[in-house]
């Protein structure tokens, strides 16, 4: 399995404990990125780490390491994440590198220039249940924030 690292974040949806979020990056496979609560509740603490003024509570305390450092880290992820469901995926490129040869050549500027678009980037759009409304009562439809979150389970084989 990958650890994607998501350059952003983009909140969709909010409704009493239902989140949608969709998140980017550079569509480099494989795609095999794990649709987790663990990704989900990283992605919801990295609304509170990336901008400080949001504030949530215990969830806030929730770090990779806490996580890790757990017997069961899935029991503690339990507490703030009920369920997560992948909704879509847009802009797939399974000939990443080769489309890449094609269109940039050796040009890293061009490269980098082109993955600053959103609509260029890898896409997956998640809907999210937690366990309490006041999980996410901070988020707001629209704002978007950078992470490098991923999801903890494929350091932990039990929690899959």
């Amino acid at each position: 399995m990958s650890s994607a690292t998501y350059d952003w974040v983009e909140v969709l949806e909010v409704d009493g404990t239902t989140v949608g979020l969709l998140l980017g990056r550079v569509p480099e496979p494989p795609f095999d990125d794990p649709v987790t609560k663990g990704l989900a509740l990283m992605l919801i603490r990295s609304a509170t780490s990336e901008a400080p003024s949001r504030r949530t509570g215990a969830i806030e305390e929730v770090s990779l390491d806490a996580l890790m450092g757990q017997p069961r880290p899935a029991d503690l992820i339990d507490r703030y994440i009920e369920s997560t469901e992948e909704v879509a995926r847009r802009n797939e490129a399974p000939d990443f590198y080769r489309d890449c040869d094609e269109r940039f050549g050796g040009d890293h500027d061009a490269y980098c220039a082109y993955f600053r678009k959103k609509d260029h980037l890898f896409q997956l759009e998640l809907r999210v249940v937690v366990t309490s409304p006041r999980w996410i009562e901070h988020l707001e439809v629209g704002p978007a924030w950078d992470t490098r979150s991923y999801a903890p389970e494929i350091y932990d084989p039990e929690s899959t």
